[in-house]
């Protein structure tokens, strides 16, 4: 007898379930949606140098906006390091510098700026400091030099 009446149970359960399921699915489409588009406004810039993820750029597509001049790329990491290797085209601006933040209040707020460190750690403090002053088109370098190196793009060596 318990057979009986747990299968209508059992079926209006797995029934609902179900329809929640569709729901969800219907807002989580909606929602990322909305935040492609927000992400893509946010980050309409005059160059349209705009990330795909708003996490950053990739090495390559990096090292393309340095070369067409399309962005301006700042090194965050320390003097010893930068020297180790560089990409080309970044200007190092140590974001252990006591007055960091005012270096960057001083910079061109209508640039568009890629920060790049050794794995991305301090250059994504970099760019939310960048975005905390008014600088919305503050982005990173995914992965940092380690991520641009094995991508096979050239380094600039001092000794």
């Amino acid at each position: 007898m318990k057979n009986k009446k747990t299968k209508p149970i059992l079926l209006i359960i797995l029934t609902i379930m179900a329809i929640t399921s569709v729901i969800y699915m219907k807002s989580y489409k909606k929602s990322t949606n909305t935040m492609a588009t927000t992400i893509t406004s946010v980050a309409n810039t005059a160059t349209g140098a705009v990330p795909k993820d708003n996490l950053g750029f990739t090495p390559q597509e990096t090292y393309d906006l340095i070369a067409n001049n399309e962005v301006v790329c700042i090194d965050v990491r320390t003097p010893m390091e930068y020297s180790s290797g560089h990409a080309e085209g970044c200007k190092l601006l140590p974001i252990s510098k006591n007055n960091f933040a005012d270096e960057i209040r001083a910079l061109d707020p209508s640039k568009t700026y890629i920060f790049i460190c050794r794995t991305q750690n301090r250059a994504t403090r970099a760019v939310d400091i960048a975005r905390n002053l008014g600088f919305e088109n503050a982005y990173l370098s995914s992965g940092g030099i380690i991520n641009w190196k094995r991508s096979g793009l050239p380094v600039i060596k001092y000794k």
